[in-house]
Parts: structure tokens; C-alpha cells; sequence
């Protein structure tokens, strides 16, 4: 007899109970908040944001109009604790922790349309929330996990068994918010706004959907671009141009790629998964097998964008969006065999915790004590400097600083600031630095 149990079957079983869920939730929430760190690039967009709440504008130094982030609506949030008097590095952590649990909440929601199954469920929450790279995005100051949460919320629109037209406006939304806390999210928009179109094209009142679905999205981000226009004097922010200088080819995009898929195991045996999917005959099940179709293209499409794009020096960052379809791939593939899917995930997420870190920094990438490390050992102490800084040469002095830490050192010093990589500085982006 299958270990999968129908929903009627299940529907008292413990697992079922809300109280479970949001206690697994919360534990997953503790240890994310145990491991709570924040990175240098976070303190950028804080220190945009806090020009903007004191009426300087969305400004990296006061008076130069120059678009040094790609976290617009991340970057607004981050203005909150600066007009409202809190302690912003807390705000920060404590709003990428409830993101965290908003996309905890959001991997149940999606779960409950593929698995009848408590158990796996649960599974899936756990191997989620207990994985080394997705907890550590839990909290780091960037809009990481806020980018994971969109990713999401359209996800669990895009599979859900129908589409009113306020869904079709709710997805709209939700596909303008992804852009806005990164505009790379558009391919990921791009992609379930087609599937959502190819799924639904046979429905009577299909036409009628493509209003909502394009229009509220579009108008938002209609008025961002605008704005971008009038503020900045362009479209692509600035940290394009200081990257395409310096843009990596192919093998280090393959090596990050290798790298995570050594340190995870998550990427080959989600690719792999469709040989040894079980059948699926119950009520609902073409539409199931349609939306593992659609998750397990999603992953390799996302996977390849990561490698054209070379990765990132950051363990793991752009694949965080990603893990929790992986992890839906390779549990359904297993929900059949529930003890051995356990085990396997158990030890999946184990490895991810005891994975030798040579495997990520042979590739380049720094794993996130590293990152964390920048801004208190003795050799660096990014944030010391700052601060420093800050006692000896008080706001409102003509000094000029220049450094290629463009994070908590500005931020703390407060003090006009040249980037020497170029992100927040349009000259430095274009030209690089001039050394006579």
C-alpha cells in the first residue's frame, strides 16, 4: 500500500494540525535568528536609506543623483526604523527574519496542492527552513529572502488549480513587487507569467484574464521607470555599468553552479528526479505532473541564468530563490517512500551544515562567516573604522573619503564617499579610478 495518504485519510492526522506547522515554523525561525548575521552591501542600501528619510533623496552621498542599488523597494522598507526612531541594523535583521517566515508560510501553501501528505509537508518546511544557505538568508541585511518570499507567493499563484481575475491582479502585483526588490526577478516573473498563460489557455474566459493579469503590473512598474528617468537620467541603475567591466565569463558561472551542487546536492538530484517519479493517478494528478513540469523547468532555467551571469562571490545568494523548488522536485519524487525520503533529505540537509567550505572557496565564493567576518576582525573591522571615523571627523565634514568597502564604512562615518569599485559612483562605474 502507497505511503502516500490520501487527504481524507490524513485530514486528522497530527501533521495536520495548524499548531504543528507554525511550531516547526517558529523553530526554523530560531535557528535562523541564531545564526544571524549582516553583510557589508546591506549597509549601502541603509545608508540610502536613511538620505531619504532625512530628505536627501534615494542618494548615496547628499547631492549626487546616482543609482548605486538594485533593491528599490527594499530600500524604501529600510527607510522605516530612520523616520520612526528605531535601531535600523535590528529592524533590518528583524524584517528579514519575517520574510523568512512569510516564505515558510508560502513553501506550506504551495505543498498543500502538491501532497496529500502531512508528513511530507512538514518534510519540506524543515528541509527548508534547517538548510545551511536558506536560514542564512534568513536574516543578512540584504533583500534576499524578500526576493525568496515574491518567488513564492507567484509560484503559489501560478500552480493554484484556477485564476479568478483578482488572482489574475493579485499575481500582477506580486510579479511588479519581484522587480522591484530585484530586477533580475523579471526573468522569473517572465517565465510563470507564460506559464500561467499556456496553463489557463483553453479556459473559456482566457482573454479576459490578460487585462488583469498585465495591466496593474505593468502601470507600477511604468511609474518606477518613470521615476528612474526623472531622478537618475536612466534606466539601467549604476551598478550595471560598474559590473560589465569587470562581468566574468562562462566557467565561473559553471563553477558556481558545481560548487553549490557539491555543497547542497540539491541541483543533480533535482535534474535527475524525473527518472524515479512515481505515477500519479489520483484526483488532480495532470495537474500536479503540469506543475512538477513547471518547478523542475523553472530550476534548470534559473540555473542557467545564474551560470550566464558567472554567479556570485556570495555562498550561494542567487540560488536562495531557487532551493525551495528544488526541494519540492526531490521530495515529490520520493513521496511514495516517506521513511527514505527523510533520510534522504535529512542527510541533504546535514551535508549542507558539514559540506567542506573548500568546496565553495575554490570557486571564488565566500561562505557566510567570511562575509560576516569583514565587519569585526582585527584585519579589517569595517564597522570600527566607520566608527572611528565618525568620532574624529563629525558629519558635516569636507572630507572626502575613498575605499572599495562602500558598506558600513560610509555608513557609519557618514561622511562623502568615492567608490572605488563604482557601484554607488557613475565616473568610477564608466571609467574606473584614475591613479596618477
Amino acid at each position: 500500500m502507497s505511503a502516500e495518504l490520501s487527504v481524507e485519510s490524513t485530514a486528522h492526522h497530527w501533521t495536520e494540525k495548524s499548531s504543528v506547522l507554525w511550531g516547526v515554523i517558529g523553530l526554523c525561525v530560531l535557528f535562523a535568528a541564531s545564526r544571524a548575521f549582516i553583510v557589508d552591501d546591506a549597509f549601502i542600501s541603509l545608508r540610502y536609506a536613511e538620505n531619504f528619510a532625512q530628505g536627501f533623496g534615494l542618494v548615496f552621498n547628499q547631492g549626487e543623483w546616482t543609482e548605486g542599488y538594485t533593491n528599490f523597494s527594499w530600500t524604501l522598507l529600510l527607510s522605516v526604523p530612520f523616520l520612526i526612531g528605531l535601531d535600523p541594523i535590528l529592524f533590518t535583521l528583524t524584517l528579514s527574519l519575517a520574510f523568512f517566515t512569510l516564505s515558510l508560510a508560502l513553501m506550506h501553501r504551495i505543498t498543500k496542492s502538491l501532497f496529500a501528505d502531512g508528513r511530507v509537508r512538514l518534510l519540506c518546511i524543515v528541509a527548508l527552513g534547517f538548510g545551511q544557505t536558506y536560514s542564512a538568508y534568513g536574516t543578512s541585511g540584504l533583500e534576499t529572502q524578500m526576493n525568496a518570499a515574491l518567488t513564492l507567493w507567484l509560484i503559489s499563484l501560478a500552480i493554484a488549480p484556477s485564476l479568478n481575475p483578482r488572482g489574475c491582479v493579485t499575481v500582477s502585483v506580486a510579479g511588479a513587487l519581484a522587480v522591484l526588490t530585484r530586477p533580475d526577478s523579471a526573468l522569473i516573473v517572465g517565465f510563470w507569467g507564460l506559464w500561467i498563460l499556456w496553463t489557463h489557455r483553453g479556459e473559456p474566459d482566457f482573454k479576459r484574464r490578460i487585462v488583469p493579469l498585465l495591466v496593474p503590473g505593468a502601470f507600477i512598474l511604468g511609474l518606477w521607470l518613470a521615476f528612474k528617468l526623472n531622478v537618475y537620467g536612466e534606466l539601467l541603475p549604476n551598478t550595471y555599468y560598474a559590473k560589465v567591466g569587470g562581468s566574468q565569463d562562462l566557467s565561473w558561472g559553471i563553477d558556481y553552479i558545481l560548487a553549490f551542487s557539491l555543497a547542497t546536492g540539491l541541483l543533480p538530484l533535482a535534474l535527475l528526479a524525473p527518472i524515479w517519479r512515481p505515477s500519479d493517478t489520483g484526483p488532480g494528478a495532470e495537474k500536479r505532473r503540469a506543475n512538477m513540469r513547471g518547478l523542475w523547468a523553472f530550476g534548470l532555467f534559473w540555473s542557467l541564468y545564474v551560470i550566464s551571469v558567472g554567479g556570485d562571490f556570495m555562498e550561494y545568494r542567487f540560488m536562495v530563490c531557487v532551493i525551495p523548488v528544488f526541494i519540492l522536485v526531490i521530495v515529490e519524487s520520493l513521496k511514495q517512500h516517506v521513511m527514505a525520503a527523510f533520510l534522504i533529505v535529512g542527510t541533504l540537509v546535514g551535508w549542507s551544515h558539514a559540506a567542506p567550505l573548500s568546496l565553495t572557496h575554490r570557486a571564488g565564493i565566500e561562505d557566510i562567516d567570511m562575509l560576516a567576518s569583514h565587519l569585526f576582525i582585527p584585519v579589517q573591522d569595517w564597522e570600527g573604522v566607520g566608527k572611528v571615523l565618525a568620532s574624529d571627523l563629525p558629519a558635516g565634514s569636507d572630507v572626502l573619503i575613498a575605499t572599495t568597502a562602500a558598506g558600513a564604512i560610509p555608513f557609519h562615518s557618514k561622511l562623502p564617499t568615492l567608490d572605488m569599485l563604482g557601484l554607488t559612483d557613475s565616473q568610477v562605474a564608466r571609467e574606473g579610478v584614475l591613479f596618477e
